[in-house]
């Protein structure tokens, strides 16, 4: 698909810590010749892959976009997802028990220490495990976030406490800008509050101006491109010079302005 529409595309294989195999893709360049380019790393979601940021193509996929504005774009796939599973490991039902704690935890670490460090990620919240979605059901209903819920005895051996540990935000260093859509009801719009209240180096939290802009929109609509893409794009290339962004006092716009009317 992307070598059709003449872009360049490249499949490396590596291995995590714990012994999960990955595939990350890279687009080092398309049909706009760049001095030089500054290095960006895609993360899917829940139960999705990294065609989530090309599926839509050139113009409008955010994966296109950012090549196009000479960025050296690399796209990671987790554990269990379409790209990340060898025919052997899905018939070993050890290899599904992982959540979203060993993706944070092995699989991004070792994508990004792979494609040597780029200074900017960014995650669309999609894998493949029915663990990841336990973990997500435990932390709704306990209204926190914290690590994996293995029952009071094994939290005991795995944490020595008897409830998992929270998650500490406040040691994210790396400068968070959040994007989020006021209809979306998956990521909806009171967690993404919550979550932005406790990173402590938050640039800014702001919603999409479009009011029935939905979860799978922020990838999947045709006009992705004008209600948010253009601007992670603008924020990455005010930014691309800067590795180590200052800490500002976050801002949070919360009120939405007028807009415009497969295989890899």
């Amino acid at each position: 698909m992307v070598r059709k529409n003449n872009y360049t595309i490249e499949e490396y294989s590596l291995r995590t810590e714990d012994g999960y195999h990955l595939i990350i893709h890279h687009m080092p360049n398309g049909e706009k010749n760049c001095l030089e380019r500054t290095p960006v790393f895609l993360m899917h979601g829940l139960y999705s892959s990294a065609g989530v940021w090309l599926i839509l193509g050139p113009g409008i996929s955010l994966g296109y976009l950012l090549v196009d504005e000479c960025f050296d774009v690399w796209l990671g796939n987790s554990r269990g997802s379409y790209y990340s599973v060898n025919p052997m490991d899905v018939k070993d039902k050890d290899f599904w028990k992982f959540s979203y704690h060993e993706i944070g935890y092995y699989d991004v670490p070792a994508m990004i220490d792979f494609d040597t460090i780029s200074p900017f990620t960014i995650h669309e919240p999609g894998g493949g495990s029915i663990w990841e979605l336990y973990q997500h059901l435990e932390n709704h209903n306990a209204k926190n976030f914290r690590q994996f819920d293995h029952g009071m005895m094994r939290n005991i051996d795995l944490y020595g406490e008897l409830q998992p540990p929270q998650y500490n935000l406040t040691k994210v260093d790396a400068p968070v800008r959040i994007f989020y859509s006021e209809k979306d009801k998956i990521a909806a719009k009171e967690d993404v509050l919550t979550l932005s209240n406790d990173i402590s180096n938050l640039i800014a939290v702001t919603a999409v101006p479009k009011k029935n802009f939905s979860h799978g929109d922020f990838v999947y609509a045709n006009d992705a491109k004008e209600i948010v893409n253009n601007d992670v794009i603008a924020f990455l290339k005010n930014n691309r010079n800067h590795v180590s962004l200052p800490t500002p006092n976050p801002t949070y716009d919360s009120t939405p302005t007028p807009t415009p009317t497969g295989k890899i």
